[in-house]
């Protein structure tokens, strides 16, 4: 994966394993007993923030007070390493797609999480597991910045949609383009997560895709209002 140094590689007849933290967290990793693969992708700790089929993302607050997020992949499924060879990409798990995702745009200048740590273990022809370890992305969820400040709640929703054009506009199309995604930032830029779907073109996405990632975001906005509207 360009950029991501390979600290640790093991070649051997079955499998091959990268393992990298950054050696600011190096330390505070290892007090958690995390010093290779197979203790991050077995670290019991941490708040559950999300579980699905594929695997699970946990916040984590090291022994020195920082926060990250824990992202892993306990399995991948064959059909995506199929899509990813037809894309002409290498075959990898999601989340170490997510973090190749971030290097990209975080070298135009797209606001993104930092990856701080990758881990991943690859058989004879498929990936097998992995992980990535990120800080948190600055600013605040669109969402919430529409409730702390509903007067501006259109004025923010068309900047998120105009920086969602931005996007596009460069190639980038992305079907996740849900509120939550969108972080205001105090200039009134955005930042963005959770992108590991994010796919690369030479051209802007059709007109009706564009649109129909638009009504995403305008739609999940609405809901999550109405989500904490409720809870209220």
């Amino acid at each position: 994966m360009a950029g991501i140094r390979l600290d640790s590689l093991e070649n051997h007849k079955t499998t091959m394993q990268h393992f990298w933290i950054d050696d600011d967290y190096r330390e505070a990793f290892s007090e958690l007993e995390v010093t290779n693969l197979s203790s991050l992708m077995g670290l019991a700790a941490g708040q559950c923030l999300s579980m699905h089929r594929r695997g699970s993302t946990f916040a984590l607050t090291l022994p020195d007070g920082r926060r990250v997020f824990l992202k892993r992949d306990h399995f991948v499924f064959k059909k995506d390493c199929w899509q990813e060879l037809l894309r002409g990409e290498r075959m990898r798990p999601k989340c170490l797609r997510e973090a190749w995702v971030y290097e990209r745009l975080s070298k135009e200048g797209i606001l993104v999480p930092q990856v701080v740590g990758t881990a991943w273990a690859k058989g004879l022809v498929f990936p097998a597991y992995g992980a990535i370890i990120m800080c948190p992305l600055p600013g605040i969820p669109l969402s919430q910045a529409c409730l702390q400040e509903p007067s501006r709640k259109n004025e923010l929703a068309e900047a998120a949609c105009q920086a969602l054009a931005d996007l596009q506009q460069r190639g980038y199309d992305w079907p996740d383009s849900k509120a939550e995604h969108f972080f205001v930032q105090p200039d009134g830029s955005f930042g963005f997560l959770d992108m590991e779907r994010l796919t690369f073109h030479w051209r802007p996405p059709s007109k009706s895709r564009c649109q129909k990632q638009k009504k995403r975001l305008l739609g999940s906005l609405e809901l999550a209002l109405q989500t904490q509207h409720t809870r209220n």
